[in-house]
């Protein structure tokens, strides 16, 4: 009898449990977007869309979201929204059972700035493209040339990914570019040395740096981080402290070596 009677208190339980749970989900549902909360995390890098950007695009492509009812296609085109931007990686919005519309997003890590032209784009950390923002971040990397004109510069495409998948792209000059730029924004000193990466006639990479625009006569792409450990070294070394403002072109072409000239 006793196991009876615990074997229909469960079922009991259960039944009211999804009762409860249906009653939530239905008020929930009709809930009321009283407010809104914008969590935006930035990591350290420059504003490319701020909290009030956010708001404004919400409200112009879909109107002010308090005082609606919110349902779930509402939250995903929200959603949507934002990441068309190109500027957000993640974005996670809910809305609370108090009626708190909650977005919390973080944005892209801008790495380099993409000139050809008189058109332009940042690339992010991950080889994402995005558009110019007018919140201009300072002194990103720029990659430029005077003979390419790039088809893949579209926002919101991921290079890296279309070079795992286009053989012809991994080996072109703006991929080789872009590497060297990504391995240049994660490192402290090569940032604060170079400011830009210029293809050349040749389809080779020369770098300029900030202070004494010294031109670096990379080569190709292959072997960037060796060739830009050897840049380091060479910089850090009592020689280049020495002598630094004699150089003007510096040569990492040939297999280990750093060759100066004057001129």
């Amino acid at each position: 009898m006793k196991r009876i009677l615990n074997i229909v208190f469960t079922i009991l339980l259960l039944a009211g449990v999804f009762v409860l749970l249906g009653f939530i989900r239905q008020e929930h549902s009709t809930m009321v977007c009283v407010s809104q909360e914008i969590d935006l995390k930035y990591i350290n890098q420059d504003t490319l869309i701020t909290k009030s950007e956010i708001r404004a695009l919400i409200k112009n492509k879909l109107g002010a979201p308090e005082g609606r009812v919110l349902t779930a296609g509402d939250i995903a085109q929200i959603r949507d929204e934002i990441l068309k931007t190109h500027y957000i990686e993640n974005c996670d919005i809910d809305l609370t059972l108090d009626g708190l519309l909650r977005i919390r997003a973080v944005q892209r890590v801008p790495a380099v700035k993409v000139m050809f032209g008189s058109e332009a784009w940042y690339v992010d950390n991950k080889g994402v493209v995005m558009s110019l923002s007018k919140n201009h971040p300072h002194r990103l990397l720029i990659i430029n040339s005077d003979i390419l004109q790039p088809d893949q510069l579209k926002p919101g495409i991921n290079l890296q990914m279309m070079a795992e998948n286009m053989p012809v792209f991994r080996s072109s000059s703006l991929y080789q570019a872009l590497q060297v730029g990504l391995y240049i924004h994660d490192d402290d000193f090569l940032q604060s040395l170079i400011e830009q990466i210029f293809i050349n006639h040749n389809d080779e990479l020369e770098l300029y740096t900030h202070v004494g625009r010294q031109r670096i006569l990379f080569g190709d792409g292959f072997e960037a981080e060796n060739k830009l450990d050897r840049l380091v070294k060479f910089y850090r070394s009592e020689k280049a402290i020495q002598n630094l403002d004699l150089y003007k072109t510096i040569n990492l072409k040939y297999n280990k070596q750093v060759v100066c000239s004057k001129i």
